[in-house]
């Protein structure tokens, strides 16, 4: 009997075997090149499969913890950004309040200080504003020195001072 390549002459008949499978892989194989090429790649990729055991749970979870580190920045980003927002808008509101009262004062008629309290508009929801004259020179009733303070949340946001004079 004469084989070549897996085909076999057997009584000048060509008989055609079933390919053997190799013990080491555990694939089916023909006695050729290509059968050696494919058991060495098979070996190749079993090498890399099972020596690397564990290693993608591990890429996983380092992928998954730096997914999550950057949603933390970001998110950290965000509340800073939220809270200062909030910080300048009080400080903005704040302004306006004490600008509108300085402009109330300056509009009204003159008091002399320590008389009748100069009126106060009304502040939006959490803010306060206050208005005291003092004389600005002592025993000089005509300079007086107007402070107006704004405060939200028991804080003081904006202190305004200035100087006003009695026209008469």
């Amino acid at each position: 009997m004469l084989v070549l390549d897996g085909l076999h002459w057997a009584n000048k008949r060509l008989l055609l075997l079933r390919p053997k499978v190799s013990p080491t892989t555990g694939v089916r194989c023909d006695a050729g090149l290509l059968c050696r090429l494919r058991q060495s790649t098979l070996r190749r990729m079993r090498t890399v499969v099972l020596g690397s055991k564990g290693s993608l749970l591990v890429e996983s979870l380092i992928g998954v913890m730096v997914f999550a580190l950057g949603g933390v920045a970001v998110m950290g980003g965000a509340s800073t950004a939220r809270h200062t927002g909030d910080i300048v808008e009080g400080k903005s509101v704040g302004e306006r309040i004490a600008r509108n009262q300085m402009e109330n004062v300056f509009n009204g008629p003159y008091r002399q200080p320590e008389s009748t309290p100069y009126p106060t508009l009304t502040p939006p929801p959490g803010y306060t504003v206050s208005v005291v004259a003092d004389e600005y020179l002592p025993l000089d009733v005509d300079i007086e020195i107007i402070t107006v303070t704004v405060t939200r949340g028991g804080e003081d946001i904006l202190v305004l001072r200035t100087l006003r004079t009695n026209p008469n």
